[in-house]
């Protein structure tokens, strides 16, 4: 969708904000009717640019205390679909990125302790297609912010 305008961008940032909050309220704090606002995501959601909604989990509170990325050297003469296929089969990994450079993908992993991370490093990870070289780093501190939004007219 090429042609996001003000309101859109609006009703965006407020989502990002807080994707649980009623339309009713959100209207109200945006300045723009109820009709428009309910009308707009249902366009954004159509054309995609609205992907989804999900709720965001506490890792610390279910048991998963350490966030780990693990940098992935793969052979070469081995798809990497199919390692991110044998990947996403790992239940403690809950992202993949596949890179340029000399390293293939970042995994982000969680475990329960050093040795769940033992575990996961040692016997679930070496399973993996192609696998060659692993590199892990431990996460101390994540911090995140919205998606920066402009309307055509600002670009």
């Amino acid at each position: 969708m090429d042609n996001l305008d003000n309101i859109d961008i609006k009703i965006l940032h407020g989502l990002q904000a807080d994707a649980r909050l009623p339309l009713t309220q959100l209207s109200k704090q945006l300045g723009i009717p109820h009709g428009t606002v309910r009308d707009r995501i249902r366009k954004l959601e159509e054309a995609g640019v609205i992907e989804g909604y999900a709720a965001i989990l506490n890792p610390a509170k279910l048991g998963y205390l350490l966030n780990c990325l693990v940098q992935v050297t793969l052979d070469q003469r081995v798809e990497i679909s199919e390692a991110v296929e044998a990947l996403l089969k790992i239940e403690e990994v809950t992202e993949i990125q596949t890179l340029t450079g000399e390293v293939d993908a970042f995994v982000r992993i969680w475990a329960r302790d050093k040795e769940h991370l033992r575990q996961i490093l040692y016997e679930k990870l070496t399973g993996v297609p192609g696998m060659i070289r692993t590199s892990t780093i431990m996460v101390l501190g994540a911090y995140t912010k919205p998606l920066p939004l402009l309307a055509k007219e600002d670009i």
